[in-house]
């Protein structure tokens, strides 16, 4: 009972956005939990699982992964009617593995947790869904596509038949799936496959949502890159609106978009527009990542070379009219 009182205090507390005090009253409620004649395996791999969402949380990886692990050992030691919490405990370290890029054990993860889905007689869309999404991002990761093609197209069949229009998951896979196709070099299906995914994440989230600027980014970089400028342009002028409207982010879309946008106009030789953009960008990649991190310095390094090619290209205006004017007073004599 006290290890059940001590569980909805933390829960309180965390609702109240006092991490630090939740994470200490539920590894108090753990110590009495374990130390009943007869431990609830059911119940301590859900305050195993909740504490390490909360050391997740707060930054602490190693703590959380200690505690997911032991949550799934609860959770399965507690029988098959756990199966499906002992996936999600799996489900989460593998997210956590794969944010901390040790992607080979967030494979491993991802598989336990599918696994236990799958032999489930009760099919649950959304998390069979997740743990293929995780399990093929960890692939990709580790540079094994085909693998990790065969699972996004398997989610995007669970996808289709489970979920609402208004859910963006189809929009996701869809976007992994097109970005696999883009590291092989097939451009051709990586363009169907993103703008897929851009009308799909329209449908889901609305056009003016971020995630429809990150579709139109990807999708107009690989326009770009076939020479397509006409279909790229529009593609990055809407990214930009997207992110001139969206004050809640921190600008990282408005920076990328004004960035690839001025990398097409250099190509077009329109270099004060490009100019003006990297401008932009670079103030903005100042103020989200600072001066040492490598986005800066690519659109400091961008913008340093357009000034360059601004200055030889002012220079070699000037030396003509020089040259032109000097022919006609010879002329005039």
């Amino acid at each position: 009972m006290l290890a059940h009182e001590l569980n909805n205090l933390a829960s309180i507390y965390e609702a109240q956005g006092k991490a630090k005090d939740a994470i200490t009253v539920l590894e108090h409620a753990l110590t009495v939990a374990a130390s009943m004649p007869e431990p609830n395996d059911s119940s301590i791999g859900e305050m195993e699982n909740s504490l390490a969402l909360y050391c997740a949380g707060e930054g602490h990886a190693a703590e959380a992964e200690a505690h997911f692990a032991r949550a799934a050992i609860a959770f399965e030691k507690a029988g098959d009617s756990n199966a499906a919490s002992a996936a999600e405990a799996l489900q989460n370290l593998a997210s956590l593995y794969f944010d901390l890029r040790r992607y080979p054990e967030a494979a491993g993860a991802a598989l336990r947790s599918l696994s236990l889905l799958t032999a489930s007689p009760v099919f649950d869309p959304r998390a069979i869904f997740d743990g293929l999404n995780t399990l093929a991002a960890a692939y990709y990761m580790l540079g094994r596509f085909r693998d990790a093609e065969r699972l996004l197209l398997h989610s995007r069949v669970i996808a289709h038949e489970n979920f609402q229009a208004s859910d963006p998951g189809l929009s996701q896979a869809t976007a992994k799936l097109a970005a696999i196709y883009e590291a092989e070099g097939h451009s051709f299906d990586a363009i169907v496959m993103f703008s897929r995914a851009l009308k799909a994440g329209e449908i889901a989230l609305g056009p003016e949502h971020p995630w429809a600027g990150i579709i139109a980014i990807r999708l107009a970089v690989i326009y770009a890159g076939k020479g397509a400028l006409a279909e790229a342009e529009p593609l990055f002028k809407r990214a930009i609106e997207i992110g001139e409207r969206s004050p809640g982010q921190d600008g990282q879309l408005l920076a990328a978009a004004l960035f690839n946008l001025a990398v097409l106009y250099t190509r077009q030789s329109r270099l004060e527009e490009a100019e003006a953009l990297l401008k932009r960008s670079l103030d903005i990649r100042h103020r989200v990542y600072g001066p040492t991190h490598p986005a800066f310095i690519e659109a400091e390094n961008a913008l340093s070379a357009v000034q360059a090619a601004l200055r030889l290209l002012n220079g070699q205006v000037s030396e003509k009219i020089h040259i032109v004017s000097t022919v006609q007073k010879d002329e005039a004599r």
